[in-house]
């Protein structure tokens, strides 16, 4: 269970954290798991450049279309903990 919970958490960290990197005004209160980052005022450069900048963080390697559904940022990490579980089950 402390997996889970540390992908999840992982997967969370890293997008928030390249969020606030990218958008600098973005305050914390700000970064919901409801709010999509589109309603966070991001265009779709600065979309593209935080997915691939998160991917990066977390060693994932997808395609950019995966991502290309608007989601909210809770949805967004739960994607992104699902690839990380996917990813740590094939090093086994």
């Amino acid at each position: 269970m402390e997996k889970v919970v540390n992908t999840k958490k992982r997967a969370w960290v890293a997008l928030t954290d390249t969020i606030q990197k990218i958008l600098p005004d973005i305050t914390q209160e700000q970064l919901q798991p409801q709010n999509s980052l589109r309603m966070l005022g991001a265009n779709s450069m600065d979309r593209a450049e935080i997915i691939i900048s998160v991917m990066e963080t977390l060693d994932l390697k997808l395609p950019l279309s995966y991502f290309s559904e608007e989601k909210n940022l809770g949805e967004l990490a739960d994607l992104l903990d699902t690839q990380l579980h996917i990813m740590e089950r094939n090093k086994k």
